[in-house]
């Protein structure tokens, strides 16, 4: 059983207009992650990517968020095409800071919402932030397994509402809380860290999906209450 460790910010710069009744929810998350072990000494830190094939995870997304909305608002599910990514304002690119459009307008560029959505709720992280990095915590979609302490799956991103008529970015919310431990789970070669077998990496992949499911349906509830 994952028991999700609750933790969350959350901003707010306005709320859904009261005529509102149409949210198009886009997930735009990573398509691989890392497995992290941890050691006592840095440089004996181990990191390798972990292929989220078949983890379903922004289809679980969409679920988690399309039954928080309901049965107030009607949901669309949007999509984008492979390897689209959202750029913030500001956004740093090879070393220069770029202005970008708003989020909404990427939006309808790479998913091409139908008129009648009145906001967007995009789910989304970025595919760079779940790389192995030298970072000896856990962060962004992923296995963190902290020396001796048991091992933990997280799936860190970000939640933005946003109003679909004036592009207004409503309420922002970042998973913190999406995280939890991996009861009885250690490496299958103690000798090899960050190695799992088949069997592991299902387990892992269902349990990054569970994780990620209940923090999208609990910050869904906090950025558009019923």
């Amino acid at each position: 059983t994952l028991v999700m460790l609750a933790a969350s910010a959350s901003s707010y710069a306005g709320s859904l207009p009261a005529t509102a009744k149409t949210i198009g929810i886009l997930p735009l998350l990573p398509a691989s992650a890392h497995l992290f072990q941890v050691a006592m000494l840095r440089f004996n830190n181990v990191c390798k990517p972990f292929d989220l094939k078949g983890a379903n995870l922004e289809a679980a997304a969409h679920s988690a968020a399309a039954a928080a909305l309901g049965p107030r608002y009607k949901t669309v599910r949007l999509t984008a095409p492979a390897g689209a990514e959202i750029h913030t304002r500001n956004t740093e690119v090879m070393g220069a800071f770029k202005s970008f459009p708003t989020i909404a307008a990427q939006i309808r560029q790479m998913a091409h919402p139908p008129q009648s959505v009145d906001a967007f709720l995009l789910v989304w992280s970025r595919a760079k932030d779940s790389d192995c990095l030298d970072l000896p915590r856990p962060y962004g979609f992923g296995l963190t397994k902290l020396s001796a302490n048991p091992a933990a799956v997280h799936t860190y991103g970000e939640m933005i509402l946003i109003d679909a008529r004036t592009d207004e970015e409503l309420a922002t919310a970042n998973m913190r809380g999406a995280t939890a431990p991996l009861p009885g789970f250690d490496w299958k070669d103690k000798d090899k860290p960050a190695e799992v077998s088949a069997e592991q990496a299902q387990q892992i992949r269902t349990a990054l999906q569970k994780v990620l499911a209940a923090a999208v349906a609990a910050e869904t509830r906090t950025l558009a209450p019923q």
